[in-house]
C-alpha cells in the first residue's frame, strides 16, 4: 500500500478529518490531492491512501475510509442499476452502504431509493416515457436526499467509462456517515449536510482542467452518461459554490463565519446551465446571428432603396 502525508499546515485547524482511498496512482493522485485542497477550504482534512487493485477490491475498504474515486463502465443501454445503487448490490454494501432504513417508507413497505429502482426494472413496457420519468425522478431524489456520490468526469471519446466520488453512508463513519438531524433541520441527517457542503467544494472544472484536459466532460449524473434520454435534464446539480459549502458547514454545527445561514437552494446556488461553453458551437451561433445581422441590413437597404426610387419617379 503506497501512503501520501498529509502536508500540514501551522495556521490550519481542520473541524475533523476524513480518509480518502483509491486504487493504483497517475491521476488519481492528483485528484485526491486536489481534493485536499478544496476540502481546506471548509476545515476539513483529507488523509489520503492508495492501494493495490486487489486491496481496494478484494476487502472491503469501507472498514476505513469516508470517500473513494472508483471507475465504472459498462454498455449503458438499460437503466439497470442493480448492483451499484440498491440496497442489495455488490458495489452498494462495498462502499456506499445504502440501506432501507435510511429513507423507509410506510406505504412503500420499503426504502423509497429501493423502490425507485425496483419498481422501474417491473415496468413492462420498455423504454416508455413512464420509465424513463421513473428514472429521472429516482436520479433527482437520490442525489438530493442520499447523495452516495459526486459525479465526475467520462471521456468525451468513451462515454461508456466514467468517474465518481462515492460517499460512504455507513454508521462506522461517525462524521459523513452520521444519520444524527443537522442543527435546526430535523428532517436533514448531519451526514448528508456534510456530504453536499463536499460536493459544493469540489472545482471540478479546475481538476478537468489542470488534470484530464478537453478529452474529458463534467458528468452531473450517477448513472452511465450514455444514457442519454435517461439522464433527467432538471435533476439537482453540485457546481462550484465555496459560499454554499460553508453554509452547509454551519449547519451541520461548525463555526465558520455564518450567522443568518438558510438552507442552500440548489436552483439558486447551482442554476440548470452547462458547465462548460463549446468554442465551436459558440462559433457557430456567433458566424450563424451575424449571417442573420447581415441578411436584415441587406433587405432594409433593398427596401430602403425601392422606396427612394419610388419617390424619385
Amino acid at each position: 500500500m503506497a501512503l501520501i502525508s498529509t502536508t500540514k499546515v501551522d495556521s490550519f485547524e481542520p473541524f475533523f478529518t476524513l480518509t480518502a482511498k483509491s486504487y493504483g496512482g497517475g491521476v488519481r493522485t492528483d485528484y485526491l490531492n486536489l481534493l485536499r485542497d478544496y476540502l481546506r477550504n471548509i476545515n476539513i482534512e483529507l488523509d489520503i491512501q492508495l492501494l493495490g487493485w486487489w486491496d481496494f477490491f478484494g476487502f472491503p475498504p469501507y472498514w476505513g475510509a469516508d470517500v473513494f474515486y472508483v471507475s465504472l463502465s459498462g454498455g449503458g443501454v438499460d437503466p439497470d442499476f442493480t448492483g451499484v445503487y440498491n440496497e442489495n448490490g455488490s458495489l452498494n454494501n462495498m462502499m456506499f452502504g445504502y440501506h432501507t432504513s435510511m429513507d423507509w417508507d410506510e406505504e412503500l413497505g420499503t426504502g423509497k431509493n429501493e423502490w425507485y429502482i425496483q419498481n422501474g426494472l417491473e415496468m413492462i413496457s420498455n423504454d416508455s416515457q413512464e420509465q424513463i420519468n421513473q428514472c429521472w425522478e429516482w436520479q433527482h431524489y437520490m442525489m438530493n436526499e442520499l447523495l452516495p456520490c459526486l459525479p465526475l468526469f467520462s471521456q468525451t471519446s468513451n462515454r461508456s467509462t466514467y468517474e465518481l466520488l462515492f460517499y460512504n453512508l455507513h454508521e462506522s463513519r461517525p462524521v459523513i456517515g452520521s444519520d444524527q438531524p443537522a442543527v435546526g433541520f430535523s428532517d436533514i441527517s448531519l451526514g448528508l449536510v456534510i456530504r453536499k457542503a463536499i460536493s459544493y467544494a469540489i472545482n471540478r472544472e479546475e481538476i478537468r482542467k489542470v488534470v484530464l484536459g478537453d478529452d474529458y466532460e463534467i458528468i452531473h449524473h450517477p448513472t452511465n452518461p450514455t444514457l442519454e434520454e435517461w439522464l433527467n435534464p432538471s435533476s439537482i446539480r453540485y457546481c462550484y459554490n465555496l459560499d454554499a459549502a460553508r453554509e452547509l458547514m454551519y449547519i451541520a454545527g461548525y463555526q465558520v463565519g455564518w450567522w443568518d445561514v438558510t438552507y442552500p437552494d440548489w436552483q439558486e446556488v447551482c442554476p440548470n446551465n452547462p458547465t462548460t461553453i463549446s468554442v465551436s458551437n459558440y462559433g457557430f451561433r456567433i458566424a450563424t446571428e451575424c449571417l442573420m445581422l447581415i441578411s436584415i441590413i441587406f433587405l432594409c437597404n433593398m427596401r430602403r432603396k425601392k422606396k427612394l426610387g419610388g419617390k424619385n419617379e
